[in-house]
């Protein structure tokens, strides 16, 4: 999701989709830059694996998964020292 850099710039009106709208609004309110690690890298692919994972599997435990997610994540930025 690109939404303008410009201020100014209407996103939904210059791509003629109010759907970028909710975007817009999301960014506004909640959105924040991704934190500086030495390799986020690592992080996406532990993410994508865990994520894909769960998706793949309707029997899996969705809270159990998402635990064992947020363990991996927690020791890779322990193991960059990005864990704050």
């Amino acid at each position: 999701m690109r939404l303008p850099v410009n201020t100014e710039v209407d996103g939904a009106a210059e791509r003629e989709d109010p759907r970028w709208d909710v975007f817009q609004k999301v960014y506004d309110t909640a959105g924040r830059n991704a934190p500086a690690l030495p390799n986020w890298s690592n992080i996406r692919q532990i993410s994508s694996e865990g994520l894909n994972g769960v998706v793949s599997d309707c029997s899996r435990d969705v809270g159990r998964a998402m635990d064992e997610l947020a363990g991996e994540i927690d020791a890779e930025l322990e193991k960059q020292g990005a864990k704050g």
